[in-house]
């Protein structure tokens, strides 16, 4: 079993960039704006399915809050990884203010199904601009089944926004990425 780690500080970090500096197949999966747990799904062909490490009320670290526009301290945490049996591709943290949360409250019950899948159904949603980060276990507070790169945004739906941070393995950013 994965340890659940909660980031609480990028202050061990490389700053977060507008661009990620690689080409291939990782910039593939970096820059995709699909749906990832669909694409992984078409991609490798173990059984991939979602481990939810963690989903509990959380105080919001500061480096979070600074993101989102209502500044809330108080909020929900969803933390994930998309996996088969033998591989962690993507290891992934949900922040949900509590305002988001209250107006959105099918965040609190999304369980193993994939969080895009659902902000798709709704028309509302809207995803602000990536950003970007190189990431290893020996310079990251998050668990050692992190990889080589992570992307985080801000999602909107109906004016609440939310936190994705995902770090996708060396693992997964070595593999073609099929969309058909």
């Amino acid at each position: 079993m994965t340890a659940s780690h909660s980031p609480s500080s990028d202050h061990a970090l490389p700053d977060w960039a507008d661009r990620a500096t690689v080409d291939g197949t990782a910039a593939d999966w970096l820059m995709t704006t699909r749906l990832m747990t669909d694409d992984i799904r078409r991609s490798v062909v173990q059984t991939v399915r979602i481990r939810v490490l963690s989903a509990k009320t959380v105080t919001l670290p500061a480096t979070v809050t600074a993101m989102l526009p209502s500044a809330e301290h108080d909020g929900w945490l969803r933390e994930i990884e998309i996996r088969s049996d033998e591989q962690v591709f993507v290891h992934a943290y949900c922040f949900v203010p509590a305002t988001t949360l209250t107006a959105q409250p099918w965040l609190m019950t999304l369980g193993e199904q994939p969080l895009g899948a659902e902000l798709a159904k709704r028309p509302a949603e809207r995803r602000a601009a990536m950003q970007f980060q190189p990431s290893s276990a020996t310079a990251s507070p998050f668990a050692s089944t992190v990889g080589a790169w992570a992307r985080r945004s801000v999602f909107d739906i109906d004016a609440q926004p939310l936190l994705l941070i995902e770090h996708m393995t060396s693992h997964l950013l070595d593999i073609p990425r099929r969309i058909d």
